[in-house]
């Protein structure tokens, strides 16, 4: 699999991911140093999270008690609206990475921010492990033709296998589009003789 310019996988070809998830707290300052800071460290990618709090959760969806304990509120909403960036924010961010020679990735966590991160032009994507079972993210996260990487520590492995038909039915699928857009454009060409 190639993410970017790079090989990836078997017989050993590593690809390092720096995690920068939430961490800028919802600064896009912050979010441009941890860039910064993964391509000096020679990070092949930074991975964020995209995503919009009033997609993700309702307004009184409590925190968890440790998010509680860390000062983080007593909503979940109120924290993850926060730590949101724009989507002009992340456009910014995935040009500094690209200048800066590392792959911009992020998680999306609705099928509209995957047709933005899409749109951005991003290497790859991916999925959180509690999308696992997401099949509708799954399968539009197929359908892109761009490698899938899935997080599998939130699932169980009748969930991986989900998860895995999933993606295989979307790609099958989208090869089937592909070959039939390219026959009937053999069809509607003229003959060259």
């Amino acid at each position: 699999m190639r993410i970017g310019r790079r090989l990836v996988g078997p017989p050993g070809f590593v690809y390092v991911i720096a995690e920068a998830g939430v961490n800028h707290d919802g600064d896009p300052g912050v979010a441009r140093d941890l860039i910064l800071a993964a391509a000096e460290a020679g990070a092949d990618a930074i991975k964020f999270q995209v995503f919009s709090a009033d997609r993700l959760v309702t307004r009184d969806a409590p925190a968890a008690e440790y998010q509680q304990k860390a000062g983080q509120g007593a909503g979940q909403h109120a924290m993850l609206r926060r730590l949101e960036l724009s989507h002009a924010s992340f456009a910014e961010l995935a040009d500094l990475a690209r200048e800066k020679g590392i792959e911009f990735l992020a998680t999306p966590f609705s099928i509209e921010d995957l047709r933005f991160l899409v749109s951005i032009h991003v290497a790859a994507i991916k999925l959180a492990s509690t999308d696992i079972v997401n099949v509708p993210l799954l399968e539009a996260a197929a359908a892109t033709g761009l490698p899938v990487i899935a997080s599998t520590g939130a699932a169980e492995l009748d969930e991986v296998e989900l998860d895995e038909a999933a993606v295989e039915e979307a790609e099958a699928e989208e090869v089937e589009e592909a070959e039939a857009d390219d026959a009937e454009a053999e069809e509607a060409s003229p003959d060259e003789g």
